[in-house]
């Protein structure tokens, strides 16, 4: 993954409060910055994941 993509997806989704925005902000689809998120969780060994 390339992390400074990884980084402008969380940053935005933080930003709007949903994926569903986020996608929109981005020009991606929900479902992609889902598994972005989901892949960062992986990364940072999120224990809510």
């Amino acid at each position: 993954m390339n992390d400074l993509n990884a980084l402008r997806v969380f940053l935005t989704l933080m930003e709007t409060g949903s994926t569903s925005k986020a996608g929109v902000a981005l020009g991606r689809s929900q479902s992609y910055i889902s598994k972005v998120l989901a892949q960062l969780r992986e990364e940072l060994d999120d224990p809510c994941s």
